[in-house]
């Protein structure tokens, strides 16, 4: 009865984002993409105080990332796989939008991936190249085990077609403050995670 009521919370916190998704990308075209205030968003964030997860993969030069290495930077972290042709790319754009826009703070991006079986640690420097991920952005991937662990870790909900390998996830994004530990969880647009990494 447990597992039935968890599979139903995970397809309800799944429906709920691709709901959201959805709304944007009906409305895409109705909103100007100017760069706006991040006054008015700033009011919309919760801060968390949470300890991040540890994890330790690799990147697309081949390299083991943690996050760790990274402290005293600002951090954005989200989730992403090369097959995916809606969810994936807004976010990572977004994600990518919001980093030039903090030029000052110069956050480090870290794109964690849903589908380490597909995009496997050889794959990631092409997905690195047709994301436009450049300098301290990462694209990670590793054993699926520990990828999987990572995944659950960061309570990112996915549901996996096993025949077709696709994934039904929402957007995530965490913002991860200079001392390590996790300010901020937003949905992706990049209007909203300039505005938490300006909150930190």
């Amino acid at each position: 009865m447990s597992a039935k009521l968890t599979i139903g919370a995970t397809l309800a916190l799944l429906l709920a984002g691709l709901g959201g998704v959805v709304i944007r990308v009906r409305t895409a075209d109705a909103q100007p993409f100017a760069s706006s205030s991040t006054e008015s968003v700033a009011g919309q964030l919760t801060r968390v105080n949470d300890v991040a997860p540890v994890f330790a993969l690799v990147d697309q030069s081949g390299a083991t990332v943690t996050l760790e290495q990274f402290r005293g930077r600002p951090v954005i972290v989200t989730f992403a796989y090369a097959h995916c042709e809606t969810v994936c790319p807004l976010v990572v754009s977004d994600v990518l939008l919001a980093r030039r826009r903090l030029a000052a703070q110069d956050p480090v991006v870290l794109v964690v991936t849903l589908d380490p079986w597909r995009d496997t640690p050889s794959r990631l420097a092409a997905m690195a190249e047709r994301w436009g991920l450049s300098g301290d952005a990462h694209v990670l991937s590793g054993e699926p085990d520990d990828v999987e662990r990572t995944l659950n870790a960061w309570r990112v909900p996915r549901v996996r077609n096993e025949r077709t390998g696709d994934l039904v996830h929402p957007t995530i994004v965490y913002v991860i403050a200079p001392n390590g530990k996790i300010a901020y969880v937003v949905n992706g647009f990049a209007t909203m995670i300039q505005a938490a990494v300006e909150a930190l």
